[in-house]
């Protein structure tokens, strides 16, 4: 998975189809793949490989456990959520 990739502090890169992409986007963890020809490879490893890992592992980390933990609770808090 991408996110963890760039949580370990490695780029990742991915294809423009499916989720994955969001994920490296909002991270600025890696590239985008749009097409599979040489040349777009070339320049997504080239973007990758470029990236700020450090600034790419503060990012990852606001999808960590205690982010998840207090939206779900926030959530499941709400009236509309069923504890009404």
């Amino acid at each position: 998975m991408p996110i963890e990739s760039i949580a370990c502090g490695t780029p990742a890169v991915v294809s423009a189809a499916g989720g994955a992409r969001e994920g490296v986007q909002a991270c600025g963890g890696g590239a985008v793949l749009e097409e599979h020809s040489n040349d777009a490879w070339k320049s997504a490893l080239d973007a990758a490989a470029a990236v700020d890992r450090t600034l790419m592992r503060e990012q990852a980390a606001r999808f960590g456990q205690t982010r998840f933990r207090r939206e779900i609770s926030s959530w499941l808090a709400k009236p509309w959520a069923g504890n009404a």
